[in-house]
């Protein structure tokens, strides 16, 4: 018996049945997402990149599950692999599923952080509006919606990618990633051009932060190192 032929009421087959919600969007969306987030946080540990990867896929379970309930007719003919109009579920089953999957991504989500709840809730009530009500339906809401959705998805990644099991690391996660976008936004507003924006955001986005962490360990600690003393702000009553 092969992967394709589980039968869909088996443990595996509904394994394989949610697998195929997302199977068309391994190596488009994914896989390139990422790679984005490990690139931008980066890694804190080589074990976040299963987390970073699950954190993903949840996600865009989620919205997958949302827009395959929404046009099976469509899927027929298109994409007749897909569960819904393969037969291996129903609309009705998927239709719980995918509201199922709002509380868990959610749950999950504030297993690492509040800052990633929050990210996980934004993506969820910009996915209802996509779907439940026809937000896909205008040219332009579809393409602010979507670059909403997938922005949502980056910055989850990049937060579950980032994040130390070292409590002071986890603490200035979320003071890093304003630091950094305090900065592109600062040279944005001093040099007009889009293509100086986007070489910002990369060279920003691919800095490491572990340096601004060890300032802050010496702090701690009471060592005096260069870089504590250089980043160190002048008080007035020093």
């Amino acid at each position: 018996m092969t992967v394709r032929t589980l039968p869909p009421r088996t443990i595996l087959g509904h394994l394989y049945t949610i697998f195929l919600f997302t199977r068309a969007d391994i190596r488009t969306v994914m896989i390139p997402t990422t790679l984005f987030a490990i690139a931008a946080a980066p890694l804190s540990s080589p074990l976040q990149l299963f987390d970073t990867f699950f954190w993903i896929w949840l996600h865009t379970l989620q919205f997958n599950t949302a827009n395959q309930i929404k046009s099976p007719e469509e899927d027929k003919i298109n994409k007749p692999f897909r569960p819904i109009p393969s037969g291996r579920i129903t609309v009705e089953a998927a239709t719980i599923l995918r509201w199922a999957l709002v509380p868990i991504c959610l749950a999950y989500s504030a297993l690492y952080s509040a800052e990633l709840t929050w990210v996980s809730l934004t993506m969820s009530l910009f996915v209802a509006w996509y779907h439940e009500h026809d937000g896909d339906q205008e040219w332009l809401s579809k393409n602010v919606l979507t670059a909403v959705i997938y922005g949502c998805v980056d910055l989850g990644g990049t937060l579950v990618a980032g994040r130390c099991p070292c409590p002071l690391c986890h603490l200035h996660v979320s003071h890093d990633i304003i630091y950094q976008g305090a900065i592109i936004a600062n040279s944005a507003r001093q040099d007009g051009s889009l293509w100086s924006w986007w070489w910002q955001c990369l060279r920003q986005l691919s800095t490491p932060k572990t340096s601004r962490i060890s300032q802050e360990i010496n702090l701690l600690e009471g060592r005096r190192s260069p870089s504590f003393i250089q980043s160190r702000p002048v008080s007035r009553w020093d």
